[in-house]
């Protein structure tokens, strides 16, 4: 998950997680609880250092904006 430098992060109700698509491009919004240092969605995010600006949220339910998703088999 590539993150902008200005992370977009707020806590929401529900708990379906998902990714949704912003416009045509790369960028979406990705919905999951965050657990510490992972972010639990559709998959699990590790080491993006959210906790830590983010504490309050820790435990949450929330939505994230992503430049994009890399992935890597």
């Amino acid at each position: 998950m590539v993150l902008p430098d200005e992370i977009d992060i707020s806590k929401c109700d529900g708990s379906e997680t998902r990714v949704k698509m912003i416009d045509n491009g790369f960028s979406c919004e990705i919905y999951g609880r965050l657990e510490g240092d992972t972010l639990k969605s559709f998959v699990e995010f590790a080491d993006q250092d959210i906790h830590f600006d983010f504490p309050h949220l820790n435990g949450q339910f929330v939505k994230i904006r992503a430049q994009r998703i890399d992935v890597s088999f």
